[in-house]
C-alpha cells in the first residue's frame, strides 16, 4: 500500500494526473497493473528508491531551470 500512496503522491506532484476528473480511474488503472506484477518486499523498495530519485532528481531539474532564468 505505502509503495501506491507513495507513487501517486509524487505523480500527483509532478502534475501527472490530468485532466483531474480522470484521476480516480488513472489511480486505479495503476494500481491494478502493480498488483499483478506480485512484487517481492525487495522490489517494492527498489522501486519506492526509484520513485525517491524521480522525485529528488524533479527538484533537481527545476532548481537548474530557476538559476538559468535568474541568471
Amino acid at each position: 500500500m505505502g509503495l501506491y500512496e507513495h507513487l501517486e503522491r509524487e505523480l500527483e506532484t509532478a502534475g501527472f494526473f490530468h485532466p483531474p476528473e480522470k484521476t480516480p480511474s488513472m489511480v486505479q488503472n495503476l494500481r491494478a497493473a502493480l498488483g499483478r506484477a506480485r512484487f517481492t518486499d525487495q522490489e517494492v523498495r527498489t522501486l519506492r528508491g526509484v520513485v525517491t530519485a524521480l522525485s529528488r532528481g524533479r527538484g533537481k531539474v527545476l532548481e537548474k531551470l530557476a538559476k538559468k532564468t535568474d541568471g
